[in-house]
This record gives C-alpha cells, structure tokens and sequence, in this order.
C-alpha cells in the first residue's frame, strides 16, 4: 500500500484489509451463531448439545475464539462478515462414542478444509467446554488424517 494513502484509513481499517475481517466480537453472541451455524448428522439447531455448543462458543474469551477458528478453519480470523461468510459453512455434527466408553471419554474432532466440528454429546455444558478448549488448545499445530 502506497504510504501517502496510509494515513486515510484508521488502523483497523488497514488490518481488515489486509488480513481479514476485524470484528473480533461480533458474531460470537447465541443468536449470530445459531443463524451461522448448521446442525446436521446427529444434531439439530434446538438439540441440547447444540444449544450449549453455542453458549460455550459465546462465552469463549477473544484469545480462545482465535484459537478454536485456527483449529477449525485453519485461521485465527473470520472473513470479512463473520462465520456467515464461512464457506463451506460452520457444520457441527455428532461424534457417537463406542461402549463401553461415553462421549465424555471422547474429545471433538475436525475437518479443517471442510469446517467441520465432530462433537460429542456430553453431558454437561462444564464437560463440553473442557473437552473443547483441550482439544483446541493441543490440537492447534496438530495435523492427523482420520
């Protein structure tokens, strides 16, 4: 970018178009996410385990949301207008377990190129939240074919 036109565009502005979409914030409330978000294979938009997904997603502190897109996307960042210009788009979908383990013995998994969550049904929110920052946290710089 030429120099002398720096100075028309606010720092955010710059970053935005450089980098992507800068609206750290918003998208992340309940109900962005449920019209961002697609249920499919296991779980519907009204399923328990979908609804607290979405509350755990929102409650995520800004260094874990850049962290959980950076295991789920591939990048730290959203495009520009947020999950819904995810494409393909956000899928959550339900990971079954194998007795006589639970879901809660299980972590989520994904499909980054495909943004795709395999979640289980666990039995708590607590549980849920856990599992995920684990997975996301461990798995960030982690590459396996499933």
């Amino acid at each position: 970018i030429n120099a002398e036109y720096g100075g028309i565009f606010k720092v955010e502005e710059l970053e935005s178009l450089i980098s992507g979409w800068s609206g750290e914030e918003e998208g992340w409330d309940t109900s962005s996410l449920y019209e961002s978000i697609q249920f499919d294979h296991g779980y519907s938009s009204g399923s328990n385990a979908s609804q607290i997904f979405l509350q755990v997603l929102s409650e995520l502190k800004q260094e874990e949301r850049r962290q959980f897109l950076l295991f789920v996307t591939g990048s730290p960042r959203l495009p520009v207008g947020g999950f819904k210009s995810l494409h393909p788009r956000l899928t959550i979908v339900r990971k079954d377990h194998v007795a006589p383990l639970t879901a809660d013995d299980y972590l989520p998994s994904v499909m980054t190129c495909a943004n795709y969550v395999k979640l289980p049904d666990y039995s708590s929110k607590e549980v849920m939240k856990k599992k995920l920052l684990f997975a996301v946290q461990e798995g960030l710089y982690s590459f396996h074919l499933s």
